[in-house]
């Protein structure tokens, strides 16, 4: 019986387990990576040059999403809002004032025609009364020679009716006139307001990042500001990290062709723990290929590479910081 080469088999195995982690390595679903869940501290900033008037927390303290960190101050903004209150109330003083004048040139108006139309009314009761005594007395004696006269009276009486019809129109078109000047006064003080009330708006929005708040529940990592500090714009001013993961850095083989976009949302999963779930958005990858995680290659003895994929968690998860995460690709 010949015996078998021990070195005959030790390759055959060899082989056979190449094959196998091939296979394993080209049958891994194509939609289906592994990453591990980190925590990204938050930057805080803001794009105007500010003053720290109080500072809330210290280096290490714990803090909740919504918490005041640092309180800011920039005086341009208080001297802006100011303006735009005093020309508020400028213009409004114009708008009245300009009113108050309409309001007696219409009643000086007004009583000017008043003036004359009664005296237009006066002498048609006048003219009125003159015609019929003309008429009785003509009916008393018989005599009807004098038409030209009662003509005269009459012609009169239609001229003076005439006039107080003229009168009462331009009268009419004159208060016309004065409550159109009104309303162009009101309709632009009412413009100009909402503009500078546009920009109050706008200021109080400002107002509110003069707060620098917590983005999230957390650790502070650093407060890189004193109180009184003169902070130019867009300098770091403190750092918060998350108690909990917010990023996920996703691996795929390089032997492996997974297809995605920016934006996409996975399904996520602990490896340990195969109920926690949540969903991420992918939101960059890298170009180069880096050596995979000893945690997450299929057989750690060999080393493999592959892409990053960087995917936004929201911080309410329940995932650990450095987790193994299940990454499904829709």
């Amino acid at each position: 019986m010949k015996k078998i080469n021990l070195l005959y088999v030790f390759w055959v195995l060899a082989l056979l387990i190449f094959f196998m982690i091939m296979r394993n390595l080209n049958t891994q679903g194509s939609r289906t990576i592994f990453g591990i869940a980190f925590s990204e501290s938050y930057s805080l900033n803001v794009e105007y040059a500010t003053i720290v008037t109080d500072r809330r927390v210290q280096t290490g303290d714990r803090v909740k999403k919504g918490d005041t960190l640092l309180i800011l101050h920039r005086s341009e903004m208080d001297r802006d809002l100011e303006d735009r209150l005093a020309s508020i109330n400028l213009l409004e003083v114009e708008r009245d004032s300009k009113n108050e004048l309409l309001n007696k040139e219409i009643a000086i108006f007004t009583a000017l025609q008043n003036s004359r139309e009664s005296e237009i009314l006066a002498q048609i009761k006048i003219v009125t009364q003159e015609l019929q005594i003309q008429k009785n007395l003509l009916q008393s004696i018989g005599d009807n020679k004098s038409k030209m006269e009662n003509n005269i009276k009459q012609l009169e009486l239609d001229a003076l009716k005439e006039s107080e019809q003229h009168l009462q129109l331009k009268t009419n078109q004159q208060l016309k006139a004065y409550e159109s000047q009104r309303v162009a006064n009101n309709n632009s003080c009412t413009a100009h307001v909402a503009q500078l009330k546009n920009d109050l708006n706008y200021y109080s929005q400002e107002q509110h990042k003069m707060f620098v708040l917590s983005p999230c529940d957390g650790i502070v990592e650093a407060i890189l500001v004193l109180p009184n500090d003169i902070v130019p714009q867009y300098k770091e001013l403190v750092r918060v990290n998350s108690i909990t993961p917010n990023k996920v850095t996703g691996f795929i083989h390089e032997s492996v062709a997974t297809p995605f976009n920016l934006g996409d949302t996975v399904m996520l999963a602990s490896a340990a723990r195969p109920n926690v779930r949540a969903k991420g958005i992918i939101i960059g990858n890298g170009t180069n290929l880096v050596e995979l995680p000893l945690r997450l290659r299929k057989f750690v003895e060999i080393r493999a590479w592959g892409r990053e994929v960087y995917i936004k968690l929201d911080p309410t998860n329940s995932f650990y910081i450095g987790e193994k995460i299940l990454v499904q690709m829709n």
